[in-house]
């Protein structure tokens, strides 16, 4: 696992291993319950009937690398990454601009 497997990509694997955990079932329900306890509003501007988004506060990025997540398993076990005060809904237009604003940093 990780980089101790001869298919490690470096940084490249760190972003499938979000997007594999984004693909897990887990994500989906965690993902659901931000919405119904954001009332499917984006918490940003108030829209309601848009394209949503449940984003994570502290960037999933950052709790991967702060709890030396490298597997599947890994994730399914840190409870930070499913702390659900650690998600907001957003649409599209502000979730994009939260990726703006880390880029600029």
């Amino acid at each position: 696992y990780g980089e101790n497997n001869p298919n490690w990509k470096g940084e490249k694997s760190k972003t499938r291993l979000q997007l594999r955990i984004r693909q897990l079932d887990k994500y989906k329900i965690w993902r659901s319950k931000i919405f119904e306890r954001d009332n499917w509003t984006c918490q940003t501007c108030g829209k309601r009937g848009a394209y949503l988004e449940a984003h994570h506060i502290k960037f999933l990025y950052k709790i991967l690398a702060e709890n030396n997540i490298k597997t599947i398993q890994d994730a399914l076990e840190c409870l930070e990454i499913w702390n659900l005060d650690n998600g907001v809904t957003l649409c599209l237009e502000c979730h994009n601009l939260t990726k703006l604003n880390w880029r600029n940093k």
